[in-house]
């Protein structure tokens, strides 16, 4: 499906965020950042650790502002956090004090109507049902995450913003939730914005990759992910993926112009 026919579900133009340090000093972390991401669609922020990518993700789930620039959601200005936005750290942020199915169901304690369905379906969906009454520290790191994705998913939001929610774990249980996400994400239809520093998982993922400079964090290129679709662990095998590795990491490398195309569009005209 032709995503770019659809108006954009969130919007980032000309972003600046700049801090002021211990030290009393300004510190730019975002510069001139522009992009946007489409309703269904999987983008992924890519970029060297300090360019500015968990704010980035920060600044779309409202938690901070940018000093320069505009952000919109549905085309409204970003004004604070909101249900229509989840959000899922690297860090595990269950409540330790609640099982699994009281964590799962947290987020709807204001709803009108039953949430035992709701529930029900969130820990099936995250392969958690046999689990319901265990407590978070009971958890392996993958199902701790798994809570958190169920946690996020339940409200139902139209953006899932993910920062780094697979890095602290192992290859094998990474790629297994990679593609629980790729699942999950097909069933839901919920549009999702990922910071990651994988580029491996960036094309296993994303409809598009967004790659941030170092500090002060701007976008160098945006690049199409052409693996075919519906995505699996197959598709890191083909000489495509190759391709689209060594393209990225270049850009990673090298000082490019800001840009979007596909990695073999920019073959086509020289790296």
């Amino acid at each position: 499906m032709d995503l770019s026919r659809f108006a954009p579900l969130l919007e980032f133009r000309d972003v600046g965020r700049t801090y002021v340090d211990h030290d009393f000093r300004r510190v730019a972390a975002l510069e001139q950042v522009t992009f946007d991401v489409r309703p269904g669609e999987f983008v992924s922020v890519i970029g060297p650790s300090g360019c500015g990518k968990t704010t980035i993700l920060r600044i779309a789930a409202g938690l901070e502002y940018p000093t320069s620039g505009t952000v919109r959601f549905e085309g409204e200005p970003i004004s604070g956090p909101g249900r229509d936005r989840g959000l899922v750290f690297q860090s595990y942020n269950a409540f330790p004090w609640l099982n699994v199915r009281q964590n799962v169901a947290f987020g709807l304690t204001n709803r009108l109507r039953p949430a035992d369905e709701l529930v029900d379906k969130w820990l099936l969906e995250m392969g958690l049902s046999d689990f319901a009454t265990v407590y978070p520290k009971a958890l392996s790191g993958g199902m701790r995450q798994r809570l958190a994705i169920a946690r996020a998913m339940i409200v139902e939001p139209k953006l899932l913003l993910l920062d780094e929610p697979f890095g602290a774990l192992d290859d094998r249980t990474r790629l297994s939730m990679q593609e629980l996400l790729l699942a999950v994400a097909a069933r839901s239809r919920c549009t999702i914005l990922l910071v990651t520093h994988d580029i491996r998982e960036a094309i296993l993922l994303s409809n598009r990759i967004v790659i941030i400079s170092p500090r002060p964090g701007c976008v160098k290129e945006i690049v199409e992910s052409t693996l075919p679709m519906p995505r699996s662990r197959e598709g890191l095998k083909t000489r495509e993926f190759e391709r689209l590795y060594e393209y990225i990491a270049d850009q990673w490398q090298t000082g490019q112009p800001t840009g979007s195309n596909t990695a073999s569009e920019a073959e086509g005209g020289g790296k």
